[in-house]
Formats: structure tokens, sequence, C-alpha cells
């Protein structure tokens, strides 16, 4: 990765990244949110949190070549004391993060032309994480449920 500035901008400081590793395959997934910059949190009218716009995005590798890629606009918001939180609009996509845990979805169209939902689950403090694909069986009677696990990097 050292000599793909597309994505090393993305990592450092600046940025929350996690990139996670599936077992027994040559695919990666890279998830990664703007910190948040303590300054530029704006008062919300009538509560005592925070906001400020950034943005997130979601990269998927497999064999060595980028088979997708979403780029997402969210909010930080803080409620000084207690809490501070990533999240993006609902939508096909979405990225959260809190303190414990940083989740993509998304919900697309398969190839036999029904619904699948994706979502991956990073653990921060255990830097494991947890990716499910739901979809109707090739008969529409049922709902199979692909489950895998693995262990992510921080950056």
């Amino acid at each position: 990765m050292g000599q793909d500035k597309d994505l090393t901008a993305f990592f450092g400081a600046d940025y929350i990244t996690y990139v996670c590793f599936e077992k027994d395959t040559d695919a990666f997934r890279i998830v990664s949110v703007s910190s948040a910059i303590p300054v530029l949190y704006q008062k919300e009218k009538a509560t005592l949190a925070e906001t400020q716009p950034s943005v997130a995005f979601y990269q998927y590798f497999k064999d060595g070549v980028s088979k997708d890629f979403e780029y997402l606009s969210g909010t930080w918001k803080r409620v000084p004391e207690i809490s501070e939180n990533f999240y993006t609009k609902p939508g096909n996509q979405t990225i959260s993060l809190d303190d414990s845990e940083m989740t993509y979805t998304d919900a697309y169209q398969n190839l036999n032309k029904t619904q699948t939902h994706y979502s991956l689950s990073i653990r921060r403090s255990t830097l494991r994480f947890a990716q499910n694909f739901r979809f109707p069986s090739d008969d529409n009677k049922t709902v199979v449920n692909v489950d895998e696990t693995g262990h992510c990097l921080r950056y």
C-alpha cells in the first residue's frame, strides 16, 4: 500500500481508518472516517449537542484490484463530557462510529436481481470484524445468511 497514494491519503492522524482482512482469500476492506476537529463543532439549538460535517469512505479490494468504492458525507455529533459519534444519513450505504464499534452497511441488487444486505462491524477494542451477507434463496422461500469474521489493523 505504500505506493498507492490514493489509499495512503486516508491513513494517519486526519482519519480513523481500519483495514480488515478476510480469512484464506486475497481480499481486504478499508473503512475510514475523517477525524473530528474540536474547534469546528457548532452548538445545536435547544440541546447540549454539538455537530460538524465530515466524510467517510469504504473500499473493497480482491486479488489486488478495487472492486467497490463508496464516498459518504456524514456528521460528527458530541455531547461534551458524555459521547462523540459519527454517522451518515440513512440510505443504501451507511457508516457509523462510536467509542466501541465502526459499522458499514450496504444494500444492493445482486446477480439474481434480488436484494443483498451487507454489514461489516469492527470492534475497536479487539480489532476483530464480523461481516454478514443476507439475501433470498434461489426459490425466494428462505433467507440465506453468510457470516464471516477476521482481523483488522488500525491506522
